[in-house]
């Protein structure tokens, strides 16, 4: 997998389809994983944050060790996308693949055509912006508050 055919979501609960087909993220620990780098995609997050994010502050003496289990199974879900660096771990999307990066874009080409008068061309794009929106952020990760708090400025 990891390729073009394959769509990232987090403005709504955590989702990955590839060809269509919602994928299967694993445990919720993994899925943490997964949704902290993918709101930081494209970015070297190093390993303590990461385990930060996973264990909500609270690392077991295991954490690292844990870490590379899900690293791994993440790797297997979404290919070399997953990049090792020397401190640290980035997921490789690209802009259409992640419906925020989307979002982001096309808000900015929405404000961009209301600079230059074009209301109707503007409010497609807003509607095209705000269609991405399915839910509150990784609304299924909340219980974990390492997620929830880099969001709640977005909610708003």
């Amino acid at each position: 997998m990891g390729d073009s055919r394959t769509r990232f979501a987090i403005l709504g609960p955590l989702q990955v389809c590839h060809d269509g087909v919602n994928l299967d993220l694993g445990p919720f620990k993994q899925r943490v994983l997964l949704a902290a780098m993918l709101c930081q995609p494209n970015t070297v997050i190093p390993v303590e944050s990461l385990i930060g994010f996973i264990w909500d502050g609270r690392p077991p003496p295991t954490a690292r060790k844990k870490m590379q289990v899900y690293i791994s199974a993440l790797r297997k879900l979404v290919g070399d996308r997953v990049q090792h660096a020397a401190y640290g771990y980035s997921l490789q999307v690209a802009v259409d693949e992640l419906e925020v990066l989307s979002f982001g874009a096309l808000a900015t080409k929405a404000r961009d055509a209301v600079r230059l008068g074009e209301s109707d061309g503007a409010r497609t794009l807003f509607g095209e912006a705000s269609g991405l929106w399915r839910d509150q952020p990784i609304v299924d990760l909340r219980a974990n508050s390492f997620i929830a708090t880099p969001w709640m400025q977005l909610d708003r």
